[in-house]
Parts: structure tokens; C-alpha cells; sequence
């Protein structure tokens, strides 16, 4: 095995290790891509159709957030309505055929909504050609339902934007449904801080938690730390922290943000990324800073969100975190604030709060039940300072 090929096999096992699984299904098929990448067995198609007979797939789902729309290809070969995508070549990244297949099969450069994949299905084919098995990684891209798209004919009968109620299931991956139903809470949610950015910043920039900094930073091991900003948005905390010298890495999953934190703090490090796929090396921070981020978590997943975190923390690293107080446990609603458009929210107890972070490896130092101060806030907030155990 050449250097190239094993170092694409480490990156493509890293993108599939970082993926919470949405249901038991998803897990199993997680559990089978990772031993599978780890056996040695070749992973990408050599010979079309079907060698070797288990082989990686990008597929990639277009999606137009301005109409709700997602894009289908009628495939002449499987005779299904399918996301558009194809077979990972030798040594190819994933990411990179979905960049090669857009071109190829749409005449489209990729705008990817998010930077990694979303989800993993591995699944027999079906439709005229030699049966095989596809272990597909679903990435996202923007798209917009009023442009022409110049098709490959030899491949497909014909394309078509689907609003969620028109599209055949019963004619399609059968995994569709259940990626839609894992991606939606996330897209309305990345929809709504991309198209609200600017007012957000403003809405939120005098909202300064300087209390819970000056005790964010008396648990740090010195003025030098290195910090991550989970869920930065445009850049208000990090520049707190950039002005007392610590070193701050900022992450988002809205480009919207990123954009406006690099902007306003140019001394930071800002990236795209989603929370619910951490990639730094065990023990890279100091501390851990969430202030209303994890609140667009399901609950579900929180228990491995937390367990990330410790891992990426130092011996000791410190955590603040920070989610809405309510007994409703979750929902999809619109957000009067920013013109109703939807967010998808989780809400927490005290008690049900203190025993996750227990469970994930962390002493709590400080808790706080904070009531709305001024009208934008709509909950009371838990505010919580853990340590590493």
C-alpha cells in the first residue's frame, strides 16, 4: 500500500469516526464502514461496475433554502429517483469526487452547506447493472431551483426539484427519508444564521457575559491558553478572549458567521465547522467555551457532543456551557426575532443538565439559573463552569 493510498484511508476513516449516528440503523452502518476501512480491503471502485464488490460512494443532496426545494436525478441505470453523486476513485477525497461528479453530471461548480458529510448508508444496488454494495457518504450542497442545469443526458432521463411532500420515496434510496429526517433539524437551523447574520450581530452585541468570562478565565492554567469557541458566531466572545492575550480558535457551522468573525476579530482563528463533527487531536485545549451554541444539539446526540469535548480538553481543561431552561424537550419553531424563520431547539432541566456532564468526565465548579434580563432573551439560561476529571 502505497503512502497516498494509507493516508487516504486515515483521512477517510477520521470523516466517518466523526459522525454521530441519527438512529440504530445509521449505527450499525458506521460500525461496518470503520472496521471495514480498517481491514485493509481496498475501499475505492477499480473496475466499473463492481470491483471490488464493496466500494465508496459520494453521493450529494442540492438543496435550494430559499424554496425548500432538493434536487433528484431520474438514473437511467438504477431506475430510481436518486441524489446525484458517484464512485470514489483511487485515492480520490471524498469531497473531491462530489466536487468532480457536480461538474460532470450538473455543470455545477459545489457550494457545499456543510463541510462534511451529514450521514452513511451502506446499501445493495439495485436497477440493470451488476449488484454491488455502496458505502456512500451524503454531503450537502446549495442550490438554486431557478437555474439551468446543463444535465449529463447518457445518465439520466431527466432531473427534478422536489418540494419534501412530492418526492417518491417509494421510487428512491430507501435511506432518503431517513436522511431528510436527520438533516432537516440542522438545515432550518443553518438557514436561519446565514440569512440572519448581520441583524444577529447586532441583536446580540451588547449581550456581553462578562461575569461568566472573568470566571472562564480564572480557571485557565494562564493568559496564554489555547481556547476553543464552540459556536462563535459573528465573534463576540472570541474578542474578549483575543484581548486578554489567550489563543482562540473559533468554530461555526453557518459561513455566514465565520465571515463576520474574521472580520471583527482578525487576530483570531476562525472555522468551518460543525459542532457535531470536532476534529482537533485529543488534549489540544485548555478550555472549552459554548455559550448558547449547544442549545441547536439534539438531546440525543449531547452525550457524545460532551464526550468529544473532554477528549479534545488537556488533563484539567475547563468547560462553560451554557442552554435554555425549559420542560419542553425539544422543537422546530419559527424564530420571531429574526423574521420567523425556523430554529430547531433543545431545552434542559438543571438536574438533567448537571447529570450529562457527570456522566461525560466532568466536575461541575459553578452552576447558575440566570432569568431574562432584556427582551431578546426568551428563556432563563443555565450556566454551568466544569472542569476535566
Amino acid at each position: 500500500m502505497s503512502a497516498t493510498h494509507a493516508s487516504m484511508r486515515t483521512a477517510i476513516h477520521k470523516i466517518v469516526s466523526a459522525l454521530i449516528p441519527f438512529d440504530r440503523l445509521e449505527e450499525e452502518h458506521l460500525d461496518f464502514a470503520k472496521q471495514w476501512i480498517a481491514s485493509g480491503a481496498e475501499i475505492f471502485r477499480l473496475k466499473a461496475p463492481d470491483q471490488p464488490p464493496i466500494h465508496l460512494v459520494s453521493y450529494f443532496m442540492v438543496i435550494d433554502q430559499h424554496t425548500n426545494q432538493l434536487l433528484l436525478v431520474d438514473h437511467k441505470k438504477a431506475q430510481h429517483w436518486l441524489p446525484p453523486g458517484g464512485h470514489v476513485e483511487l485515492n480520490e477525497h471524498p469531497k473531491e469526487t462530489v466536487k468532480r461528479e457536480a461538474w460532470e453530471e450538473l455543470g455545477i461548480e459545489a457550494d457545499f452547506l456543510l463541510e462534511d458529510p451529514l450521514f452513511l448508508t451502506v446499501r445493495n444496488t439495485v436497477g440493470t447493472c451488476a449488484s454491488h454494495t455502496d458505502v456512500s457518504l451524503w454531503y450537502v450542497l446549495k442550490g438554486n431551483a431557478k437555474a439551468s442545469l446543463n444535465y449529463d443526458t447518457a445518465e439520466f432521463q431527466q432531473i427534478r426539484w422536489f418540494k419534501q411532500s412530492e418526492i417518491p420515496f417509494e421510487q428512491s434510496d430507501p435511506n432518503l427519508q431517513r436522511f431528510l429526517d436527520k438533516a432537516l433539524k440542522k438545515l432550518v437551523t443553518l438557514n436561519s444564521y446565514d440569512v440572519s447574520a448581520s441583524q444577529y450581530e447586532l441583536n446580540t452585541e451588547a449581550l456581553h457575559p462578562q461575569k461568566e468570562v472573568q470566571k472562564f478565565l480564572e480557571m485557565l492554567p494562564s493568559r496564554k491558553a489555547k481556547i476553543l469557541d464552540i459556536g462563535c458566531g459573528p465573534g463576540r466572545d472570541a474578542k474578549i478572549f483575543v484581548e486578554h492575550g489567550l489563543d482562540v480558535i473559533g468554530i461555526d457551522f453557518s459561513s455566514k458567521m465565520v465571515e463576520i468573525a474574521r472580520k471583527n476579530v482578525p487576530q483570531g482563528t476562525f472555522q468551518l465547522m460543525d459542532i457535531e463533527s470536532l476534529v482537533f487531536l485529543a488534549g489540544t485545549f485548555d478550555g472549552a467555551w459554548a455559550n448558547c451554541s449547544l442549545l441547536h444539539i439534539p438531546k440525543k446526540n449531547m452525550p457524545l457532543i460532551l464526550k468529544n469535548i473532554w477528549t479534545i480538553l488537556k488533563s484539567n481543561g475547563c468547560l462553560y456551557i451554557s442552554l435554555k431552561q425549559d420542560r419542553l424537550d425539544e422543537l422546530c419553531t419559527p424564530d420571531g426575532r429574526y423574521g420567523g424563520l425556523e430554529k430547531f431547539w433543545s431545552f434542559y432541566e438543571e438536574n438533567d443538565l448537571m447529570t450529562l456532564l457527570n456522566e461525560s468526565g466532568f466536575k461541575i465548579i459553578d452552576i447558575e439559573i440566570a432569568n431574562p434580563t432584556v427582551n431578546y432573551q426568551t428563556h432563563p439560561l443555565i450556566k454551568i463552569l466544569a472542569k476535566k476529571q
